[in-house]
């Protein structure tokens, strides 16, 4: 290896993604120990000059994307960057100039005649609004991290129990306390656009009975599992590979999704673990895994970007969707928490994170919640043009 050591490791620190990374690794034996050897500070390193606070959680846990078995990953190894890259270079073919969400905005009354540097300024505050809702989806990870600190819960409903409510009390925490008003605007303005947009591509005819409750779980939806959902039903297919990978050892697997905080949330089981033999996973929960350290990035799916596969990850939004419907409907025929001094009432519905959004803005600004979604996109507007 022609560089020394501490050189080296200052080189990998600043690659610019994984792919890079990874081809520094392959140039000697050397050079592969020497990473291998580092990987986590290397790793903590990359987090610290690219992952914003805001978007963070508080154990740096997160969720893959790549499928829907929504594998817990820790910031401690480099499966944690891939799957960073692999959400950022999402987000920008979800809003390159020819995708679906670019379109819809373009069509909108409130944004088609906005001039370029505008356009370019909404497109920026909406791909923010997107990192916002991963960081949501991410609030399973960072509680179900937390919950393997008590042996007692692995493999039993009670962790179950434990991650959805804890998960979506979470979420509405973050939502409440941590975004500002203008944050909160982006968000609500971000789901009323893919909201139009995912009607494009999934019409509904005059013999749907519920096309309206639909479009609100859509939205929820969204809030709940990140760009995960913006891509399942509007990402270009072949435009970006992912991984399937995790180091970890719990796996969740789409029911109603995470966090819904109904008692019918995501399976959670154990999987290659002492501590349970993983009966609580649907069968469909496989993992191929990399253990920490290892140096080699997490396997590939040989069909991830075939159309079979944009069709499973769609059929896995709609489940997400219809659980989040039947919640509504529990919701609204008085099974529902209507202040936060109900939420530890385990038999009550936690309010959805689409209303939180639109409450909160309405208590940060002032306004009528009935009209806060008009000023959510008046304050969207304001914001671009100054």
């Amino acid at each position: 290896m022609s560089l020394r050591p501490h050189l080296a490791l200052l080189v990998a620190e600043q690659c610019s993604d994984l792919q890079t990374l990874m081809r520094l690794m392959q140039t000697c034996r050397e050079m592969h120990h020497l990473l291998s050897e580092h990987e986590r500070s290397i790793v903590k390193e990359i987090i610290s000059q690219r992952h914003s606070s805001l978007v963070s959680t508080p154990s740096g846990s997160i969720l893959t994307s790549f499928n829907q078995e929504r594998l817990v990953t820790e910031p401690t190894g480099f499966e944690y960057i891939q799957e960073i890259d692999m959400r950022k270079r999402r987000i920008t073919a979800l809003f390159d100039t020819s995708s679906l969400l670019r379109q819809t905005l373009e069509k909108d009354r409130s944004y088609m005649s906005l001039p370029h540097d505008h356009m370019d300024k909404l497109i920026a505050g909406l791909k923010r609004a997107v990192m916002i809702a991963d960081r949501l989806a991410d609030t399973v990870a960072d509680t179900m991290t937390t919950s393997k600190q008590n042996p007692s819960l692995h493999g039993s409903p009670d962790q179950t129990n434990f991650i959805i409510r804890q998960s979506h009390r979470s979420q509405i925490a973050y939502i409440t306390g941590s975004l500002s008003p203008l944050d909160l605007a982006y968000l609500g303005t971000l789901t009323d656009v893919a909201a139009i947009a995912y009607t494009t591509v999934h019409p509904y005819g005059d013999g749907d009975p519920s096309p309206w409750p639909r479009i609100t779980a859509f939205k929820e939806a969204l809030l709940r599992q990140g760009s995960m959902v913006l891509w399942s039903w509007m990402g270009p297919r072949g435009a970006v590979a992912g991984s399937n990978g995790s180091n970890n050892d719990i796996v969740i697997n789409a029911g109603t999704g995470a966090g819904t905080g109904t008692g019918s949330g995501p399976t959670v089981g154990v999987a290659n673990s002492t501590s349970g033999d993983g009966t609580a996973v649907a069968s469909s929960s496989t993992s191929t895994s990399t253990p920490n350290g290892s140096g080699a990035p997490p396997r590939r799916s040989p069909d991830e970007n075939s159309a079979a596969f944009q069709k499973r990850l769609a059929a896995y939004v709609e489940d997400v969707i219809n659980a989040v419907l039947d919640e509504i409907e529990q919701y609204e025929t008085g099974r529902g928490a209507s202040s936060a001094d109900e939420f530890d009432d385990e038999s009550l519905i936690l309010p959805g994170l689409y209303r939180t959004v639109h409450e909160a803005f309405a208590r940060k600004t002032g306004w009528a919640f009935e009209r806060a979604a008009k000023e959510m996109e008046l304050m969207v507007l304001w914001d671009i043009r100054n």
